[in-house]
Order: C-alpha cells, then sequence, then structure tokens
C-alpha cells in the first residue's frame, strides 16, 4: 500500500456580514490506494424532508455556532460503482443558517449554509456514509409551502460497512428541494481499500 496526495476538496465559503465564513467541517484521512483502485461513483436520489429541527438547544447541541435549524430526510436512488449497482434508501441530517439577512429574505431569494451534514446510502452489500457542507439559494414563499431551495456541496466519504467497508473518496452533491421534496445525484471518487 502507498500513500496518495489528499486532494481537497474546494472550500464552499459564503461571506456574511455579521459572522466570518464557516470552514467546512468534513475531515479527510489519508486514502490508501493500490494501483487500479479508485473508481467513479455515480448516483441519482430522490425523497421528502422528514424532519425540521429549530430547538436551539438541540442546534446548540449539534451545530456549530450560528446555525438557525436541522434538516433531516430520506429517500432512495440508484448507485453505479464497481462494488455495487442498483437501488439504496438513503438518509440525510445537517444544520443549516441563513446567510442572508432579514430584510433580504422577503424579497424571495435568500442564500443559505449547511454544514456537519451526514447522509448514508444503505445497500444490499453495504452501507456507504458521506460527510458533506456547502451552501443554498431559496427561492418562495415558506407560509405557503412554494418554494424552490437548490444546494450545492462537497462530500468525503467517511464510513462504509460490507463491499464498502475502509472505503474513502470525494466529489460533489447537487440537490434541487420543491416544497419539501427532493431529488439529487452525486458524482466523484470512490476508493476501495486493500
Amino acid at each position: 500500500m502507498r500513500y496518495l496526495r489528499l486532494a481537497l476538496l474546494p472550500l464552499l465559503l459564503v461571506a456574511c456580514t455579521d459572522q466570518e465564513p464557516i470552514a467546512p467541517d468534513i475531515t479527510l484521512a489519508p486514502m490508501f490506494n493500490a494501483a487500479g483502485n479508485s473508481h467513479q461513483l455515480t448516483t441519482t436520489f430522490e425523497g421528502p424532508t422528514t424532519g425540521f429541527i429549530t430547538d436551539p438547544l438541540a442546534v446548540a447541541a449539534r451545530c456549530p455556532e450560528g446555525f438557525q435549524w436541522i434538516l433531516q430526510s430520506a429517500g432512495s436512488g440508484e448507485m453505479v460503482s464497481p462494488g455495487y449497482a442498483g437501488q439504496f434508501t438513503l438518509t440525510t441530517e445537517h444544520c443549516s443558517r441563513w446567510v442572508t439577512g432579514p430584510p433580504d429574505r422577503a424579497t424571495g431569494k435568500v442564500v443559505g449554509r449547511i454544514g456537519r451534514g451526514l447522509m448514508t446510502m444503505t445497500t444490499p452489500v453495504g452501507d456507504l456514509t458521506m460527510a458533506y457542507d456547502g451552501t443554498f439559494v431559496f427561492e418562495g414563499d415558506l407560509s405557503i409551502s412554494a418554494w424552490v431551495s437548490k444546494v450545492n456541496s462537497s462530500y468525503a466519504i467517511v464510513g462504509g460497512t460490507g463491499v464498502f467497508a475502509g472505503a474513502s473518496g470525494h466529489g460533489h452533491i447537487a440537490i434541487t428541494d420543491q416544497s419539501g421534496y427532493g431529488s439529487g445525484h452525486h458524482e466523484g471518487s470512490l476508493v476501495y481499500h486493500d
């Protein structure tokens, strides 16, 4: 086995006038890679929002300072990877906060930040867990449940079981949430460890 140089994830930072930018909380381990073990990982997925936690104590216990709520979702999708090609179920949870100030939110287009996200994909051959963070752009009206939120984030594989045990990798997640029902995809690398 040999160490490969670690590719750093792009930092998706959004400046906020009343706070310092928040760096991603993703910690990447060195990738162990024998020749030919790095593969492309692609998925598509969809599912509803299943939880929206706004209790300040719960948010403070789970999220970095300044975050305002925790969003949870679940769903299913299709994965294409050398270790598995087929369906998976999905659970996600991440911290969220508005970056755009309250007067600007009234205009309908809002920028936000997500952090300390965890996404677990469960397949018949093992689970794959990713840490993620990024930004979102929100347009719409929460009071009438009519909105579109577009998420742009980076991920790092932080855990796995079965065929995904010891896997690593990183990439991009794009999600579009329309009034509480999201769809999206992953594109990135999956490195199997010998």
